[in-house]
């Protein structure tokens, strides 16, 4: 049996304390347990296992207006501009241009 280990802390989702961490069960999923409201949020898929993984890598990373320039990636220059997509068409709007006569 796997050791429910600490991962780190977040914000709870429900109350918003400070004070919710993110711990793995047994099998190794994430899950939040908050103590100020009493609380164990899990998840029932690997989506929502990252998902909650990535709650403590946004709590724990820099502010953005913290960093400095040099941090910052240069903006990648544009090689081409995108072509422009066909609009999309609904078969609903096309039912009814059929139904009234094509107009």
């Amino acid at each position: 049996m796997a050791e429910k280990l600490l991962l780190g802390s977040c914000v709870c989702p429900l109350c918003h304390a400070d004070t919710a961490e993110v711990r793995s069960d047994k099998n190794g999923r994430a899950y939040v347990k908050c103590d100020s409201c009493v609380t164990m949020i899990r998840t029932m898929s690997r989506v929502g296992d990252v998902a909650m993984r990535g709650m403590i890598a946004k709590e724990n990373a820099p502010p953005a207006n913290d960093r400095s320039p040099a941090d910052k990636p240069a903006p990648a220059a544009p090689d081409k501009p995108a072509p422009a997509a066909p609009p999309k068409r609904s078969g609903f709007v096309d039912a009814v241009r059929a139904l009234s006569g094509g107009r």
